[in-house]
């Protein structure tokens, strides 16, 4: 029944290269669910994954105001597989609990019920109140290149361990990213697959909720430092320092 939920919940995107897209799982009855649910559940106890779920594509999305015509001006994409999506969805909405003991209050990334509208509408409130108060203020922001494709995989299962996640969780998700064959999709062609050495896909359930957690350290660091406030957006970090 919960597999049966997290499919009619899914958002609509694009399709992935098993063949299957987010829509027409939605359309899957009970009974069909309940053997993805059985399948879901060996995964979780050290089961492959099936093979047919392992590939994804990645599309290129040129950043809105870059430079035509860079490597760096694009946004990689990794389409992965609906299967692959509905159980993230579903089980980190299942470890809400777990993200509350580390979540903290500069987090607006990753964490449930809160976005980046809550880090703006904060951040514009306090500098207004600056203004009218006339306390002195200065602001920094700074957007990580290729964040998500940088980071060290192996760092992020240490970190994730350390701070609890269930286990059959993380071993079932870092099979997934390890063994997962990416192609490159670049004007109407396909690559040959390969194994990404870094990096975790952008915009998929489990990857913010894990870059939040990367940037805990430096949040508690940042805190040391008086009159200086941060937002953690993801890859987007912004500062708000106040006095002199």
């Amino acid at each position: 029944k919960r597999v049966h939920e997290s499919f009619k919940n899914i958002k609509e995107s694009a399709g992935a290269m098993d063949g299957w897209s987010p829509k027409e799982l939605s359309l899957l009855s009970l009974a069909t669910c309940d053997v993805i649910a059985a399948m879901l559940n060996q995964i979780e106890q050290g089961e492959p994954w099936p093979r047919s779920t392992m590939h994804a594509r990645v599309g290129f999305l040129e950043n809105e105001g870059a430079q035509v015509g860079k490597v760096t001006s694009y946004r990689p994409l990794t389409i992965t597989s609906p299967v692959y999506r509905g159980w993230a969805t579903r089980r980190l909405e299942d470890m809400k609990e777990w993200v509350d003991t580390w979540a903290l209050e500069e987090m607006y990334a990753g964490i449930p019920g809160k976005g980046a509208v809550d880090a703006w509408r904060l951040a514009l409130t306090t500098i207004e109140e600056h203004k009218l108060d006339k306390n002195e203020f200065a602001g920094a922001v700074a957007d990580i290149m290729k964040f998500f494709d940088q980071i060290r995989r192996k760092l992020i299962y240490r970190m994730a361990e350390a701070a609890g996640m269930p286990r059959n969780v993380l071993m079932a998700y870092k099979a997934y990213i390890e063994n997962m064959k990416v192609y490159n999709c670049l004007a109407g062609g396909m690559g040959t697959p390969y194994v990404r050495r870094c990096g975790i896909p952008q915009g998929r359930p489990f990857s913010m909720m894990l870059v939040a957690l990367n940037m805990r350290p430096w949040i508690i660091l940042m805190r040391c430092i008086p009159g200086v406030q941060v937002f953690i957006l993801g890859d987007d970090v912004r500062m708000l320092a106040t006095g002199k």
